[in-house]
């Protein structure tokens, strides 16, 4: 009835990606004819992106949510599409990417994402008069930052283990010990 309409060819592909009903082919069809209709649509270009960093088309993934930042640089989904192929190819940017989404909104996987790569960059970089922790954990308050973040996603995200498991540690960095412990606490039941 109206064939015309952007937003009814990425529902369109948000459906036939669906777990009920997997057609891939149709769901691409679906976003690229949004995009056709709406060159501009950054959730259509996101979803795309999805699309392919799911059947490990990292490069076309990227290219996707490229356009999609460059449409709306503040639809922070499409942000998190590129923190996660950063995470996917190891690239050093993942912690900045992660951090970029939550200054963007309080998108969950954002939330989650950030704090659980200021453990891991607390984990592998525990020399404290480096240049990298100076520049990364303490002029970006990653701590502070990471462990309001998870503050956050653990209010929305009650029975999550790793978001419970994360936000301990960060409050034990912090030297908030009886919170720490109440988060781990949680994270055991």
């Amino acid at each position: 009835m109206s064939p015309n309409k952007s937003m009814y060819w990425n529902t369109l592909g948000i459906i036939a990606a669906c777990n009920e009903l997997m057609d891939y082919s149709l769901s691409q069809h679906s976003f690229i004819k949004a995009i056709e209709y709406e060159n501009d649509n950054a959730a259509a270009w996101t979803n795309l992106g999805v699309l392919y960093l799911l059947h490990n088309e990292v490069q076309l993934a990227h290219k996707a949510f490229s356009i999609a930042q460059k449409s709306d640089p503040s639809y922070s989904v499409c942000w998190i599409g590129q923190a996660l192929i950063a995470e996917a190819v190891k690239h050093n940017q993942t912690t900045d990417l992660f951090r970029h989404t939550t200054t963007i909104g309080n998108h969950p996987e954002g939330l989650l994402g950030y704090g659980h790569w200021v453990c891991e960059a607390l984990k592998e970089k525990i020399n404290r008069n480096s240049q990298w922790y100076k520049e990364n954990i303490i002029d970006m308050n990653a701590i502070s930052v990471a462990l309001d973040c998870m503050i956050k996603y653990t209010e929305n995200n009650k029975n999550c283990p790793i978001a419970f498991n994360i936000l301990g540690l960060l409050f034990e960095r912090q030297g908030l010990f009886r919170e720490s412990l109440n988060a781990f606490e949680r994270y055991v039941k």
